[in-house]
């Protein structure tokens, strides 16, 4: 098994224009992590992107 280095994995945000939850991602579960303003990675974590209404 291979697992990428974190340097090698795509920059994707997961919130819209409103810091609301992207739609294609409700319902999922992943690893996710918060970069800084020069995108480097300050914090790893797994989540459970839920909807809430």
């Amino acid at each position: 098994m291979s697992i990428d280095s974190l340097t090698s994995i795509e920059f994707t945000s997961f919130l819209n224009s409103q810091g609301e939850i992207d739609s294609q991602f409700e319902g999922k579960v992943g690893v996710y992590a918060i970069f800084d303003a020069e995108k480097r990675c300050n914090l790893l974590a797994i989540l459970a992107m839920l909807a809430l209404a």
